[in-house]
């Protein structure tokens, strides 16, 4: 609205800017609010190692966030292909990745795989990555491909780019092959322990291993109790007490206590179990019967 107002031969005009500046003060409060998010979306992705990445199909472009390009032992900016990004993995894992990119792109089917990575400097790691097909839908909005007359060349569905993730999981992978090497080291032990029986956990309190002759006798088998932690085994009463122990283990402490189970009591040691270097890799727990004894201590 302006206003014109006549003193002394002189005109003046007043403009009411105030639904302008009240704009500029919500846009620039938005551009705050982005920088926010994406520095606290790179924070993420460089504490979770995972970074992302999308691929055009017709340009065979592909942009990376900054932690895709980090995993890849890359310089961030670097061009990036299709081939070129499948040359980065492990010489038999190539096939694999290449298969499942291209039944994306003609089938529309997504991916979820774990594969060796090698990096641009030659270090090995594990990685997982997935891919999700986006398809071009008629009439699109989407300037971008409307200016490359994407949608001349390609009919309604047609997969027109990639989107997915890519995770450095070469430290779960390691874990893993330790904790293997562990069970093929107390699976003897644990399948012959009699009136009583052996759990081998990983640091998320999951059963990697169990064993003994006491399983069957409270309706247990190794398998049930393998990949469960306590509280899917056990009334958590049971499983609320026996958790801080199974801490106390992984922080490098030996304990013993005893609990009682289907009117059966059992004494247990958990314990540290440590690699060569010393390091705590797993927990384990030893459960022994001990409900006669019990029983003569309480007469």
């Amino acid at each position: 609205m302006e206003d014109a107002l006549e003193e002394g031969g002189a005109v003046f005009y007043l403009t009411d800017i105030t639904d302008r500046k009240r704009r500029k003060k919500r846009l620039r409060e938005q551009n705050e609010r982005l920088e926010r998010q994406n520095d606290l979306f790179e924070r993420a992705q460089e504490i979770a190692s995972v970074g992302a990445w999308e691929y055009d199909v017709q340009s065979d472009e592909m942009i990376m966030t900054d932690e895709a390009y980090r995993i890849g032992g890359l310089e961030t900016g670097a061009e990036m292909t299709r081939e070129r990004g499948i040359s980065f993995y492990h010489p038999e894992d190539q096939p694999v990745i290449r298969r499942a990119i291209a039944r994306a792109i003609e089938k529309g089917e997504p991916y979820d795989l774990e594969l060796r990575l090698v990096t641009a400097d030659g270090e090995n790691r594990w990685v997982r990555t997935r891919g999700e097909p986006q398809r071009m839908a008629e009439n699109s909005e989407d300037e971008n491909y409307r200016a490359k007359n994407y949608e001349a060349e390609h009919s309604e569905g047609e997969v027109a780019r990639l989107r997915g993730t890519i995770q450095d999981i070469t430290a779960r992978k390691e874990r893993e092959r330790k904790l293997q090497k562990l069970k093929s080291r107390y699976q003897t032990l644990a399948d012959n322990f009699p009136d009583g029986a052996v759990y081998l956990f990983d640091r998320d309190l999951t059963h990697r291993l169990a064993g003994g002759q006491e399983l069957s006798k409270v309706g247990l088998s190794a398998e049930e109790v393998v990949g469960k932690t306590l509280h899917g085994l056990f009334p958590d009463e049971i499983a609320d007490r026996q958790v801080q122990f199974y801490r106390q283990a992984l922080d490098g402490e030996k304990s013993v206590f005893e609990d009682t189970y289907q009117g059966q009591r059992y004494r247990v040691q958990t314990l540290p179990v440590r690699e060569e270097g010393g390091e705590v890799t797993a927990g384990m727990a030893v459960a022994r019967n001990i409900t006669d004894q019990w029983r003569q201590r309480k007469n």
